[in-house]
């Protein structure tokens, strides 16, 4: 059970906290991209590409719905149908939920046709799985601090709070350059998460919408691997923009596609106790 949890978050993992559309770059083009986070990690960044960053942040920011709004933003709750391709399971369907409490807490449960539900946790500092199925009940299994302290990344990773928080501290970003995105000019801004790894966001020059997100990471299994999430179908929830739609690439692959079907902002109910394993 525990194995069949693990691929399915593998392929499912952040997927309704970061919606995308499928976006291409030519491989010759995105390795090209690519290089950039590498030169990020060794070289200081030049004034220009700082402030040019600072400036798209701003408009990002602007587009979402405005500073003083992101900030009234205190957590998050996201339901989507998500189709997961698995090269050893094939095609799965999940119904999805993640809670966001900003600015350290994530949790993510899914639920099978087949009426299994499982999970992980991360309460800011340890993370645990969990499977629930009415013959054996609740199995709870924690989390090595090595996977726990990923999760310190996907929380940053949120478009809402990732805007709120480069604006609000002083994270250093850096332009890296322009490309392409479904054909659409974008521009890349380049930001260290929390264990340091380089986050690409593909900001778009005309929308100034994060399409696309590049982040690399180490699955369960111990492989490292690009991660690519792409993200539209923009809509309005209480006066700031989410994506509604997600896929989810790695090196190249489609693993998962998701239909946001509910967004909730300030769900009373989200507090820390939600983040808490049972008793």
């Amino acid at each position: 059970m525990f194995y069949r949890f693990t691929v399915i978050f593998s392929l499912l993992c952040c997927s309704v906290i970061m919606m995308g559309c499928i976006a291409l770059f030519p491989d010759q083009e995105w390795r090209g991209h690519y290089v950039l986070t590498e030169v990020a990690q060794s070289t200081s960044p030049q004034t220009e590409d700082v402030g040019k960053a600072e400036e798209i942040l701003a408009a990002a920011v602007d587009a979402y719905g405005g500073l003083e709004k992101l900030k009234a933003v205190k957590n998050i709750a996201i339901v989507a149908r998500a189709t997961a391709n698995s090269p050893t399971m094939g095609e799965m369907q999940i119904e999805t939920t993640s809670y966001s409490l900003y600015p350290d807490k994530f949790r993510q449960d899914f639920k099978t046709p087949q009426g299994d539900q499982m999970g992980y946790v991360f309460d800011g500092v340890s993370a645990f799985e969990y499977v629930f199925d009415e013959v054996s009940g609740m199995t709870i299994q924690p989390l090595p601090p090595e996977r726990a302290n990923a999760f310190k990344d996907t929380v940053f990773r949120e478009p809402l709070w990732l805007l709120r928080n480069l604006s609000e501290n002083e994270i250093p970003i850096q332009h890296g350059g322009t490309g392409k995105v479904e054909g659409k000019s974008v521009d890349i801004l380049l930001v260290p998460q929390p264990t340091t790894r380089i986050l690409q966001l593909f900001v778009s020059q005309e929308t100034r919408y994060i399409v696309k997100f590049i982040h690399r990471e180490t699955t369960p299994e111990g492989v490292t691997a690009d991660r690519e999430t792409f993200m539209d179908d923009y809509r309005d929830v209480e006066g700031i923009k989410v994506a509604h739609q997600i896929v989810q690439k790695i090196e190249g692959q489609v693993l998962s596609e998701s239909q946001v079907t509910k967004v909730i902002l300030n769900a009373e109910e989200i507090d820390a106790s939600v983040f808490q394993a049972p008793e």
